[in-house]
């Protein structure tokens, strides 16, 4: 039903989209198996949420609705990354752009679902456990990083760092820039690595000559280090 209403919607009736979109998120919120839906049910309805903001034409009160939704299917238990990073990948740059709307809540939701885009296995959002022991390895998409990248979000959390906004948002900014910095620097550390290697293997790479002594040449060198002739007997064992 809800996948009709979006259908058959169009932008100018906002107050029946919103509240559909509210509808949607909230079944996005819940396991499949709770609401007797299937997997493929709630990833249409992912999709079809993300297609409604890459298409929106920027009217915030839709943005915030489908944003605060989308973050409810992206931090469910029948959260696939598989599946998501499609539909996630080409609505990267409206999520940068939210990163600094004017409502905080919008702008920590945009951050937590660029972190479950960027990083495919794990994501901290508590930063309590960091005081007790060395973050955790976060595998970072490469993919997904650089289009965030390039959409301008290291500058977007950078700004909030080190801006006034709400504690909770900072934080949530400070830990995905600290995790795609290191990310970025080891890649970096990597290829520097691997073209170093390269130099060392094309440092020695000249002419070898090798020099092969024929058999004759062999023998009579042996006997000058044995010694013929006179004092042959100095040089030659006695046994």
């Amino acid at each position: 039903m809800l996948m009709k209403i979006f259908l058959s919607l169009s932008p100018s009736h906002r107050a029946v989209l919103k509240e559909a979109i509210h509808v949607a998120g909230c079944i996005l919120e819940h396991p499949a198996q709770s609401l007797s839906l299937s997997l493929s049910d709630k990833f249409s309805l992912f999709q079809a949420l993300a297609k409604i903001l890459q298409d929106n034409n920027n009217q915030f009160d839709i943005e915030t609705s489908l944003v605060l939704s989308l973050h409810c299917a992206t931090h469910n238990c029948d959260w696939d990354y598989i599946e998501s990073e499609p539909i996630l990948h080409p609505i990267t740059a409206q999520l940068v752009r939210l990163v600094r709307a004017p409502d905080q809540e919008v702008v920590l939701a945009s951050i937590h679902i660029l972190a479950r885009y960027c990083c495919p296995e794990h994501v901290t959002e508590e930063r309590e456990r960091e005081s007790e022991r060395e973050r955790e390895k976060v595998r970072v998409s490469e993919r997904a990083a650089k289009t965030c990248r390039e959409a301008g979000l290291m500058d977007a959390l950078d700004d909030i760092q080190y801006g006034t906004g709400e504690e909770e948002v900072r934080e949530a900014a400070t830990l995905l820039a600290d995790v795609l910095y290191a990310d970025e620097e080891e890649r970096e550390t990597e290829t520097e690595t691997e073209n170093e290697r390269e130099r060392e293997r094309n440092k020695g790479g000249g002419d070898t000559v090798f020099h092969f002594a024929q058999e004759g040449e062999r023998e009579r060198e042996g006997e000058r280090e044995r010694g013929i002739g006179r004092g042959r007997h100095l040089t030659t064992p006695a046994w």
